[in-house]
């Protein structure tokens, strides 16, 4: 399994089980040279991380891949291959760095049928530059793959994956995109937090899934796991290039790498069956009542 850095903490106070709020740059720096010193080589990022671009150019990452991600905006009133270009030359103004190796879409919606040829002229000239080396798209749900997918050719594509969430798993995508050499990175594998936090300290807007977080505790009590060990397990598959991580701080960081080399392989995920996308996807959460 390689893991990537996710750097939303670097500019946000992310993740709904996130007690520290945004990073310091010391503690930054921490977690980017344990990254260094256990082989961590990608760095997960984006336009509307708040100052994480900046910040993490201000730390050095010119030894990292780095991929970034379109702001999401949705009214883009400037044609696309000039926001395309602009939006790249921020990201790589901000990063310090030449090249991007990776530069997503943030939302699927973005690409319409009406844009997608002047997409596909704007990336295949970022490209012909050398300013980016591949392009994808972030999705939430396996239908979006489909839509983007029969508009243009990707290089990347990452998905929302963990011990509830199997959707990409359990379909036939996943090994479609594998096949034809779509790069798979993974996201979403600790549900921000929410799968490592003990059921007496669940937030009060979960409780409706309190059943839930009782079969996967007990999962895990069973076989003798700890929660980071058994959201790793859940998406320990051959076909996923990178699993995306945000560290809280550099013992997180020192922690989760600890459980990537612990026996991993020994354990098949279970399966939970969940299909409820205001769960699975944490963009509804800010609509639940505490």
């Amino acid at each position: 399994m390689k893991l990537a850095i996710g750097s939303a903490q670097f500019g946000l106070d992310y993740g709904v089980a996130n007690l520290s709020g945004k990073i310091s740059l010391e503690e930054g720096e921490k977690i980017l040279e344990t990254a260094r010193a256990n082989g961590i080589d990608t760095i997960d990022t984006a336009a509307d991380y708040g100052q994480s671009e900046s910040i993490l150019g201000k730390l050095g990452v010119n030894d990292f891949r780095l991929v970034t991600k379109l702001p999401s905006r949705r009214d883009i009133s400037q044609p696309i291959c000039d926001w395309i270009s602009s939006s790249i030359s921020s990201s790589l103004e901000k990063l310090r760095v030449p090249a991007l190796d990776g530069l997503l879409l943030h939302r699927p919606e973005q690409l319409e049928s009406e844009n997608a040829k002047e997409f596909i002229r704007a990336v295949e000239r970022e490209k012909l530059q050398g300013r980016l080396k591949k392009f994808g798209i972030s999705v939430y749900d396996p239908n979006e793959i489909q839509r983007v997918t029969g508009l243009m050719n990707v290089d990347v594509i990452q998905v929302p994956m963990n011990v509830f969430d199997r959707r990409f798993l359990d379909s036939s995508l996943l090994q479609k995109l594998h096949e034809s050499g779509v790069e798979i990175h993974v996201r979403s594998a600790f549900l921000q937090g929410l799968l490592l936090v003990k059921l007496e300290d669940l937030p009060h807007k979960f409780k409706r899934w309190v059943p839930l977080f009782e079969s996967w505790q007990n999962w895990l009590q069973e076989n003798d796991l700890h929660p980071i060990q058994g959201c790793l397990v859940a998406v320990n598959d051959s076909r996923i290039d990178r699993v995306v991580i945000g560290f809280d701080n550099s013992n997180q960081a020192r922690e989760v790498i600890s459980f990537v080399q612990l026996r991993i392989d020994e354990f098949c995920a279970p399966h939970f069956n969940c299909n409820d996308i205001q769960l699975l996807n944490p963009s509804n959460w800010m609509n639940f009542s505490d």
